[in-house]
């Protein structure tokens, strides 16, 4: 029987802290970035402009297709006058 070579996948944790899944905190952190940039009257070009990230990148941040940088979310945040921790995690 051959083996095969290399590396194994790292298998990923299925939750972060509290129980919530990636894929959950992904959904509620882009439900909060639209939330905030809508309540500003703002489109997603605008936020990506003054947050210096392409529009797509806020698009798929806010469908939740994308899970951003933590440098990212900061800079996000610091366009839309939140904390990042906001953004992340409400409250």
């Amino acid at each position: 029987m051959t083996e095969k070579r290399g590396r194994k996948p790292k298998a990923r944790p299925e939750q972060i802290v509290g129980g919530t899944t990636e894929v959950d905190f992904t959904r509620s952190l882009g439900a909060r970035v639209a939330d905030a940039r809508s309540q500003r009257g703002w489109t997603p070009q605008d936020l990506a402009m003054r947050a210096g990230v392409s529009a797509v990148t806020v698009r798929a941040i806010e469908l939740g297709s994308k899970c951003p940088k933590v440098y990212t979310v900061y800079r996000l945040a610091l366009a839309l006058g939140v904390s990042a921790g906001y953004l992340g995690f409400g409250g």
